[in-house]
């Protein structure tokens, strides 16, 4: 599915890269010269290979091809081996439900940037794309959240769903699919949640059918890392990371002004 999308992204850009190649031999007579706009902001959305994020841009325009700016984004960041399993018919919410096996910890990433874009070519004053690249790094604070799940058990004689985080205590269930009824709401352990920091870097490839116009809207495709200064476990079944490696395709939409 996330595959699938990126897919989309790209197909609803590809008319503006054949326009580029068509009017590359007008490109020097027909191109705005100068900086007409001084700053501009965006947001954005990306999707990662694992995971997403929704992201806010403060941008500075320096000159016609340099823009120097501050962004900032939240979004969730999964493990490369998580996997949904689908219940059947749920006790506690009446429904079909599913849930991650084996996830110990949600992991939220709220990260702040200073970051730079480049432009390497000039664009149409009407069609065309203006290509370059983008680059950043800055600050995380990652969020763990406990994943609870809904589990039926054994007490005293009795079946009863009770929801339930991994532990020692409580790995036996919290790890038997034929006791698992699904994933917790989303509240609960929030109130549990520890802070984790860390740094991030990204760098991108970046297609940009308004570069010169009021109205900025923009695709990146790219790779993003985020290291934290303690090893983060997401999964009991494997082993702790300190860094994430994600591959994103990213939507930005704003003005300049």
């Amino acid at each position: 599915m996330k595959y699938s999308i990126i897919y989309l992204i790209i197909g609803i850009f590809s008319p503006f890269l054949k326009a580029q190649e068509l009017n590359s031999g007008l490109l020097q007579n027909s191109v705005r010269k100068g900086v007409i706009y001084k700053n501009e902001k965006s947001w954005d959305f990306a999707i990662q290979t694992n995971g997403f994020h929704f992201g806010y841009t403060l941008g500075k325009i320096k000159t016609y091809y340099k823009t120097s700016y501050t962004h900032f984004d939240f979004g969730l960041v999964e493990h490369s081996r998580e996997s949904k399993v689908s219940t059947p018919f749920s006790q506690q919410s009446k429904l079909l439900s599913s849930y991650t096996y084996g996830k110990q910890y949600s992991l939220w990433n709220l990260r702040a940037s200073k970051g730079g874009i480049r432009y390497l070519s000039e664009k149409t004053r009407k069609k065309g794309l203006a290509v370059g690249y983008s680059y950043e790094a800055g600050m995380i604070l990652g969020l763990l959240k406990p994943y609870y799940l809904l589990v039926t058990r054994n007490v005293d004689g009795r079946f009863i769903t009770d929801q339930i985080k991994y532990s020692n205590e409580t790995k036996e269930d919290f790890l038997d699919e034929y006791k698992i009824e699904g994933a917790s709401s989303f509240r609960k352990g929030l109130s549990e949640i520890k802070i984790r920091p860390g740094a991030n870097f990204k760098l991108a490839l970046r297609l940009d059918p308004g570069a010169f116009e009021k109205y900025a809207k923009s695709l990146e495709l790219g790779v993003l890392v985020d290291m934290y200064a303690t090893p983060m476990q997401i999964l009991v079944t494997e082993k702790k990371e300190y860094f994430f490696i994600n591959f994103f395709a990213k939507i930005q939409l704003g003005k300049r002004f």
